[in-house]
């Protein structure tokens, strides 16, 4: 079976997992028949109701059907017929089935009724090496077609309705004992929160679960008996240069794999403290079944994997598409594909959405937990979780004993989770179970704890992504206002509306601002920032998290060095951020490190690249969920430069009067530069 935590360091849109005994199989094996063989097998085979269906196909045209392009995930183009997204060769009858919808469809009719003991010839023409996946399963049982694609003979079925001839009957033991495994008594997607920690994981991540137990057995047992379906880069380097290179570019191949969903639940919540919420889908029975069907045939194939687009949230929206035939869900994605966007896709199909379950992470479970200790019960929560055998003061109740121990455990479990899965760790494993046991010597009952559901942050609730804003920016001291037209791919900011995203975090890739200044009749690019990525983690009585700042892309400075000319710029801070009112204010203070390089830098010693230090800080007020201000700065000091800091800040205040539409203002300070702008924000 696959390993929880060692899945945790490779990517799917996040973790790539090998596919164990009873995972589901990525066949790269079985190469498509030859057009040849599609002929022999006809001539045959294909009995007068096999022909009849050839007949209707030609007659409807049924390789247009909707139906038809979402089985085989058909990608429309500009130029040219349309092509099916999928690489493997176990995914096609025909061999130019991938471009010839057509051809592919005649082709299975007429696998579906040619003998099972039909084989493929080796001089059969295979086409290009398919790739080998680590832990693709390829057992002979599944290599007739009839058994490869279930879903596409129910389609088949469904769309001849009463024209359906008789149809062949055959055993499929290893796709009966697949759909036995699963037994769908319902579907949930699930979105697992932001992690800046994995740049694959940084948006989120979408996933399957798969329900297989009643709704009134224990969740954690249920957790135990379903499973997850998971779709994921196979990552086989590790350089970061290719890493982001191959992921931007689709040169990882991505495919299909099934996890017991408490493997994930582990991964998520308890490794990476990530919340998780689960929406289930309400399909028919029937459509689980379809959806189980196209699992199986996905199997058997593996698609490019893009980062921004052809990504987890894409393909697993796209099986969902065959399952549910009336839903339209990529049709409301754009790109660059964002999982929190695929959660709104639901939503824009009524009733498709059941019910939200929110599953917590162990941080918020041990926040919860701790949330009423006073000083000296904090105090002893960490001196147990560094030395199980720590005497409890003589006027401690035995229930505070009992949560203060919980928490100890928790503790324990945050710093080692990983080194006690693989075992990694024995000192920390005995640590844990002398806590354990003292724990079940107080004799008290399990501490129930007031969780708060973080509705604020469910994804379906945020802004869109994409942002243009427009406004008037005005020089203070040179009174001279300019038209400021700017444009961001993602994400959010510090000062966007806060509703649907953690206060802590802000990313921003791809922002361009134009400025037209009238009076001089001068247009030219503002700024442009490749990437701004914040992460304002607050510390606690508990954790001494580490705040900080990456930023890159290029600004027009207004310094002693730099007379408003463009500079490329590379800056890194770190420090520590502290948070108020349920982190709805938070102040940070940071060392900032800043490389610039222009060709008309005056640098230090006349050179066209400078280094900057100095301290950063800022503070964030979260207003409501509609509103938020920030305010940012410091100084900088360039060696060679004058003795003093170079003085730099912003700020902003923005309300948003819809979801997707705000106004605000922004100030900007500079050496030589004191500056303020109104603008209006959409989002989209």
């Amino acid at each position: 079976m696959p390993n929880p935590v060692a899945s945790r360091r490779t990517v799917a849109c996040t973790a790539r997992g090998a596919l164990s005994a009873l995972a589901l199989l990525v066949v790269l094996t079985g190469p498509a028949w030859g057009a040849e063989r599609v002929e022999e097998a006809r001539a045959l085979h294909c009995s007068s109701e096999c022909e009849r269906i050839l007949e209707l196909i030609d007659s409807r045209r049924l390789w247009e059907h909707p139906g038809w392009q979402r089985l085989m995930h058909v990608r429309a183009r500009r130029i040219g017929a349309p092509v099916s997204e999928a690489i493997g060769r176990g995914f096609f009858v025909h061999p130019s089935g991938r471009r010839d919808l057509r051809a592919e469809l005649r082709a299975t009719v007429i696998a579906f009724f040619s003998p099972e003991d039909i084989s493929v010839p080796e001089s059969a023409p295979t086409g290009r090496r398919d790739r080998h996946i680590e832990g693709a399963l390829a057992p002979p049982e599944v290599d007739h077609p009839g058994c490869r694609f279930p879903a596409r003979q129910g389609w088949l079925l469904d769309v001849l309705g009463e024209d359906t001839p008789p149809w062949p009957e055959r055993e499929c033991p290893s796709y009966e004992a697949f759909r036995e495994q699963l037994q769908p008594r319902g579907v949930a997607l699930v979105f697992s929160s932001y992690y800046l920690n994995n740049p694959a994981s940084a948006f989120g991540h979408t996933f399957l679960r798969i329900v297989r137990t009643d709704e009134d057995m224990a969740e954690d047992r249920r957790a135990l008996l379903d499973y997850a379906i998971d779709y994921a880069a196979n990552v086989d380097t590790p350089n970061a240069i290719l890493y982001a290179f191959r992921g931007l570019t689709g040169l990882f191949p991505g495919t299909f794999s099934i996890y017991p969903y408490y493997y994930k639940v582990r991964q998520y919540n308890d490794l990476e403290f990530r919340d998780l919420f689960e929406y289930e889908l309400a399909l028919t029975e029937a459509q689980r079944e379809r959806l189980v069907e196209h699992l199986w045939e996905l199997g058997h194939t593996y698609f490019r994997y893009f980062y921004t687009s052809r990504n987890c949230s894409h393909r697993i929206l796209a099986a969902l598409e065959v399952a549910v035939p009336d839903a339209e869900l990529l049709a409301h994605v754009r790109s660059p594909v964002i999982p929190g966007e695929t959660i709104k896709a639901l939503y824009r199909n009524e009733g498709l959405v059941r019910q939200v379950v929110w599953r917590p992470s162990l941080r918020a479970q041990f926040e919860a937990r701790t949330q009423d200790f006073d000083r000296s019960e904090r105090r002893l929560a960490r001196r147990l979780s560094r030395d199980a055998a720590a005497e409890f003061p003589a006027d401690l109740a035995p229930d505070r004993q009992a949560m203060v121990l919980d928490a100890a455990i928790d503790l324990v479990d945050m710093a080692h989770l990983e080194e006690l899965v693989l075992g990694t760790d024995a000192e920390a494993a005995e640590r844990k179970q002398q806590l354990m046991v003292r724990r079940a010597r107080t004799r008290q009952p399990p501490s129930v704890l007031a969780l708060r559901e973080p509705l604020e942050e469910r994804p379906e609730r945020s802004h869109h992504g994409g942002r243009l804003s427009a406004g008037v920016a005005m020089d203070v001291d040179a009174r001279q206002p300019s038209v400021v037209l700017e444009h961001r791919t993602v994400l959010h900011d510090l000062a966007d509306p806060p509703m649907g995203y953690p206060d802590v975090l802000s990313m921003e890739l791809i922002r361009t601002r134009l400025r037209y200044t009238p009076e001089v009749d001068r247009l030219r690019v503002d700024h442009f920032r490749f990437a701004d990525i914040r992460s304002i983690t607050p510390v606690d009585a508990f954790n001494a998290h580490l705040a900080w700042q990456l930023g890159a892309g290029m600004h027009r400075p207004v310094d002693r060095g730099c007379a408003d000319c463009a500079v490329l710029d590379l800056s890194l801070a770190g420090g520590f951020a502290l948070g108020a009112l349920d982190r709805r204010l938070l102040f940070w203070a940071m060392s900032r490190t800043v490389v610039e390089a222009s060709a008309a830098l005056d640098g230090p010693w006349g050179g066209p690249v400078r280094l900057g230090v100095g301290p950063w800080g800022g503070v964030r007020l979260r207003l409501g969920p509609r509103a938020a201000f920030y305010a940012e700065g410091g100084g900088l000091w360039f060696p060679g430069d004058a003795a003093e800091l170079t003085p730099r800040a912003q700020s902003a205040l923005r309300v948003g009067l819809l979801r997707n539409l705000a106004i605000g203002v922004e100030g900007r300070l500079d050496q030589r530069l004191v500056e303020g702008a109104g603008l209006l924000y959409v989002y989209y």
